[in-house]
């Protein structure tokens, strides 16, 4: 056989080989997951702002208030200022502090948007009800005070009672685009015997508030 025909049949062969390999190989593949998204929201939105009572000076011992609790009432002017009042001071007067870095007192601001009741009222329930009192504990880290830590004893009977606008209300009228604008005032009881380990930043316990179209 010539070198040029022996040439020819290895050059068959090794097309062939190539040509089986290529037919017999391994299909190459990749997947990836996809991601997939929806959400649902209600039309209807509430939102409130958190409530302050603010920082008292407050005397320790007994500051001749009897066994009842001195009362703090944060409530609004009908000209829309914030006021403090006091029941029950006691002969060791209590204050309101005027440090600047204390917040000063805030109601609870409630915003209703977009219902679908438009110019007519909508129902206000709470949890806990209405005159049930907060009970308050030591935490620190508190917006309105940053510098007041928790105390290192807290004391028990720092309570408050909170109410939708002036203590009577359950309902609100929207505008006509179903707005509307409520707020929350209350007390705040202060019980007497305080003890310099009972000083610092107290938080309580939420208040729920809901909004419905329906009783």
């Amino acid at each position: 056989m010539s070198a040029k025909n022996q040439r020819g049949i290895l050059a068959f062969s090794l097309a062939t080989s190539l040509s089986l390999y290529v037919l017999t190989a391994k299909a190459e593949e990749a997947s990836t997951n996809i991601s997939v998204f929806a959400g649902l929201e209600p039309v209807m939105t509430l939102e409130c702002t958190p409530i302050n009572f603010g920082v008292y000076q407050v005397a320790r011992g007994d500051r001749g208030i009897g066994l009842g609790p001195t009362i703090v009432f944060l409530e609004e002017s009908r000209g829309g200022t914030i006021t403090t009042a006091f029941e029950n001071e006691g002969t060791d007067k209590i204050a309101l502090s005027d440090k600047p870095e204390y917040g000063s007192p805030q109601l609870g601001e409630c915003t209703i948007k977009s219902s679908r009741v438009r110019n007519n009222d909508l129902y206000i329930t709470r949890d806990p009800a209405e005159d049930t009192a907060l009970d308050f504990s030591g935490e620190g880290a508190n917006p309105f005070a940053s510098s007041l830590n928790a105390p290192i004893t807290q004391v028990n009977g720092i309570v408050a009672k909170l109410f939708v606008d002036e203590r009577d209300s359950s309902l609100i009228r929207t505008d006509d685009e179903g707005n509307a604008v409520f707020k929350i005032v209350g007390e705040l009881n202060i019980p007497n015997n305080l003890t310099a380990e009972n000083y610092g930043s107290y938080k309580g316990a939420a208040l729920t508030i809901t909004v419905s179209d329906t009783p």
